[in-house]
């Protein structure tokens, strides 16, 4: 894998995959790393073939499980 993939690699980790192919290319150039945003989005797609191949790579956070919500004992009657 040639050098400038490897640091697209490490930018779109670092920016994260929602980011624009355009913000990783002008975080690349502040690290005098040029690039194209066609190459930028290659390696994207790339990186999310590799993702969905390995079952169990992605990590969701687990969420608490949500109390049962109940009525109270004394609900009140209409008319009291």
């Amino acid at each position: 894998m040639s050098r400038s993939k490897q640091a697209i690699r490490r930018a779109w980790h670092r920016l994260g995959l929602q980011a624009r192919p355009a913000d990783v290319v002008r975080a690349l150039a502040q690290q005098a790393v040029l690039v194209s945003e066609d190459l930028v989005r290659r390696v994207r797609i790339e990186l999310l073939k590799e993702v969905s191949g390995r079952p169990g790579s992605i990590r969701l956070p687990l969420s608490a499980p949500r109390p049962v919500r109940r009525l109270p004992r004394g609900f009140p009657r209409r008319g009291s």
